[in-house]
């Protein structure tokens, strides 16, 4: 009727194929392909589901948290999909019960690399974890298909903040060789737990007791600058105790681990003045 921004269409392809959806808004972009991504359309899939048959977003995420533990905790699966022949509708492609071996990866969105690990675990009893640096290709796991629907629970942990895409596929039996069924999820970010601030003129400004008294060194008279370095920490149960994603009031988070691709800031300030 007029008014709005956005809209919103569903889309059915009889077809394997790609297809290019071109739309035409008189912008100066348009031509440019910022706008009009390819859809592929296949006849079997992997993707993220919520163990209902409904496809499902990762949410954000705290480095050195499972992600089926604590503050935002989900209830993730992996679910192997295809197209009924007879009907066109999405049914399970591995039966309630099987155990599969997926190769399972991950991309490093932002930043374009990564140096620590991500882990990924499965309800299967046995091969039920992969843990690597993502960017470092596929490799292979188990995962129990535990649902009608064809849906495996499973549980991620990255140790680093930024953003990340987790990658699925399957070997199909061969001839042809080379053959996969894959999806991945969507573009996550994994946030970091805290932030502790350290250096500012420690050795001057400890405590002789843990009460601050008259007689304590000085950190720095009123107006004269100082250091301070601020860094990005992972997750720990015990500092998260009322579980809602930050560090508990008086948290000793001086030994969690640094997450390095948000790591560290140099703050130069000045102390404050008094009254």
């Amino acid at each position: 009727p007029g008014g709005e921004s956005g809209f919103t269409v569903r889309l059915r392809q009889s077809a394997v194929t790609s297809l290019s959806i071109n739309l035409n808004d008189g912008s100066a972009t348009e031509g440019a392909g910022l706008e009009d991504p390819t859809i592929a359309f296949v006849n079997s899939a992997l993707r993220i589901s919520n163990g209902a048959n409904a496809p499902l977003a990762i949410g954000t995420q705290i480095a050195g948290k499972p992600s089926d533990t604590g503050f935002g905790a989900q209830s993730l699966f992996l679910q192997a999909i295809r197209t009924d022949t007879s009907t066109g509708a999405c049914v399970s492609l591995f039966p309630s019960g099987t155990d599969v071996s997926i190769e399972v990866a991950a991309q490093c969105n932002n930043p374009a690399t990564c140096a620590q690990n991500v882990s990924v675990t499965s309800s299967s009893p046995s091969g039920n974890i992969r843990t690597f640096v993502p960017g470092s290709g596929f490799g292979s796991m188990n995962f129990r298909f535990t649902t009608g629907n064809g849906e495996a629970p499973f549980a991620l942990n990255y140790l680093d903040a930024g953003q990340l895409t987790l990658e699925f596929r399957a070997a199909l039996p061969s001839p042809p060789a080379n053959q996969f069924v894959q999806g991945s999820s969507n573009a996550f970010v994994v946030r970091p737990f805290g932030l502790r601030i350290t250096g500012a003129d420690s050795a001057s400004a400890l405590l002789t007791s843990g009460t601050p008294l008259p007689t304590d060194p000085v950190l720095a008279v009123a107006g004269a600058s100082f250091n301070a370095t601020v860094t990005a920490v992972r997750w720990k149960a015990t500092d998260d105790a009322n579980a809602d994603g930050v560090p508990d009031s008086e948290a000793q988070i001086a030994s969690n681990a640094a997450t390095p691709n948000r790591c560290i800031m140099k703050y130069g300030g000045s102390s404050a003045r008094s009254p």
